[in-house]
């Protein structure tokens, strides 16, 4: 004897699809953003500061709010070389302050050399906002190393032609 059982029938729900535009330009960092980031910085244990800035960089900074974050001392510490990358890429030498550029060369001066080649490689140090500082490799900030290149470079210029004998 066969039984056969009803044929059980199952229904879903119907699937909709929401699409979402992807917005090309990451929303700016706000002032208040940035205070409060400033603050978890300062509170936070250096396992944390890196998620923190990873955080930070989904945002559109301008020069000043990166000056700032470059300058917490436990940022660069704490940062990978990708992060320290993307801070300084978010620096417009031409708008610092003196003051800024001043606080952005102590605080690289004192990281770990994976940020000062970070720096190094992603900003051009001969611009004159760099002047203090001492490059990787160089017992001589940037001022005299400019200098030394700019008088040498007058001399091969003025230099006399070797003089030939004639017979």
């Amino acid at each position: 004897m066969t039984t056969t059982e009803p044929p059980v029938t199952t229904t879903q729900p119907p699937v909709t699809t929401t699409l979402q535009t992807p917005t090309d330009e990451p929303k700016s960092l706000t002032q208040t953003e940035l205070l409060n980031t400033l603050e978890a910085l300062s509170e936070a244990p250096t396992e944390a500061i890196e998620a923190i800035v990873d955080s930070v960089l989904t945002k559109d900074l301008d020069t000043s709010q990166a000056t700032l974050l470059i300058a917490t001392p436990a940022v660069l510490e704490n940062i990978t070389t990708t992060q320290a990358e993307q801070l300084f890429t978010e620096i417009t030498p031409t708008e610092l302050s003196l003051d800024e550029a001043e606080a952005v060369v102590e605080a690289v001066q004192v990281a770990p050399s994976s940020v000062r080649k970070a720096f190094e490689s992603v900003l051009n140090i001969f611009q004159g906002f760099a002047d203090n500082y001492v490059p990787l490799n160089s017992t001589v900030p940037v001022s005299t190393r400019r200098a030394l290149i700019a008088v040498s470079a007058v001399f091969l210029t003025v230099a006399p032609a070797p003089a030939r004998r004639i017979r």
